[in-house]
């Protein structure tokens, strides 16, 4: 009986991949078209949104892996696990790193206008990008160092590193979590008080259409993340633990996905762009003149 349980649990779990996969990549894929085919809306916030929803998008197709792993019934060693997920264990990191980075980059926005402006976009996003660059090697390379022959349950980032590696894998994301989560709270604080002083229409729009996001996938990395240090301090046995890191999937496929949603709902002009350029669509174009938005898109619009 409790065979059969595991194996429904591993069918969901696959099954919940593909759909997130799916809905995810959908979003991810049209952000990013829409930014690529529009250049007003080019600027280095749009950039770094751009490299956000790749490595989401990244990240979505490589859990397909496991998925199939999990309708096969298809169990691997950590090592061998290890070796097919190394760059995804990369992305996984550097995109956490990274969503820190958008927050500094909309404090230097708000807080150091001129800078922004006047340091060309290739400095500028070599300044942002290197951290979390540095954070993702740091974490793929230890990875590296902290695996071995066990048989695994299910194929996955956190479970691909041994127990030691993984402490400092999720303790090191907390950290990250915890430092965006602060200094965007600050943002707010500030942006609230000071609403009149902030510089440009654009920014106040980069700061009400991205603080849910950046709440949201916080919030979801958070769940995740402290969920798996529980189960590791209580010292569960090593199968409950593997069926936790199993299911920990979820708020982590939410985090991958929620980006597009979010911002559609959160903004006018998006929401145009992405009907426009799905008005081949029967019904869509329709939709377009009943709304009698006109397109009034300027740069940094979803960044």
């Amino acid at each position: 009986m409790e065979d059969e349980v595991d194996r429904r649990n591993e069918l969901f779990i696959a099954t919940e991949i593909v759909f997130f996969a799916i809905i995810g990549g959908f979003g991810n894929i049209n952000l990013m078209i829409i930014v690529i085919k529009k250049k007003d809306l080019w600027s280095k916030s749009s950039y770094l949104t751009i490299l956000l929803s790749a490595s989401h998008l990244f990240c979505l197709l490589s859990e397909l892996q496991n998925a199939i792993y999990l309708f096969l019934n298809i169990h691997v060693r950590r090592d061998q696990c290890y070796s097919r997920i190394a760059v995804y264990l990369f992305v996984i990191s550097w995109q956490a790193a990274l969503m820190l980075m958008i927050v500094v980059d909309m404090c230097v926005i708000v807080f150091f206008h001129v800078f922004y402006k006047k340091t060309a976009t290739k400095t500028y996003l070599t300044i942002i990008l290197t951290p979390p660059i540095a954070y993702g090697l740091f974490i793929a390379i230890g990875g590296y160092f902290y695996t071995n022959d066990d048989v695994l349950e299910y194929c996955n980032p956190p479970l691909a590193i041994t127990k030691n590696f993984r402490r400092i894998w999720t303790q090191s994301n907390v950290v990250i979590n915890t430092m965006t989560l602060v200094l965007f709270f600050v943002l707010l604080v500030y942006y609230y008080n000071h609403r009149k002083n902030v510089h440009t229409r654009d920014t106040r729009k980069i700061v009400k259409r991205l603080k849910v996001s950046i709440l949201f996938f916080v919030c979801t990395w958070y769940l995740g993340l402290l969920a798996g240090e529980i189960v590791e301090f209580l010292n569960f046995p090593d199968d409950v633990k593997a069926v936790v890191h199993g299911n920990l999937i979820t708020p982590v496929l939410l985090s991958y996905t929620q980006t597009f949603y979010i911002i559609i709902w959160r903004s006018s002009e998006f929401r145009k762009t992405f009907l426009e350029l799905w008005s081949w669509v029967p019904g869509v174009k329709k939709m377009l003149k009943k709304k009698n938005i006109v397109m009034k898109v300027s740069p940094g619009t979803i960044s």
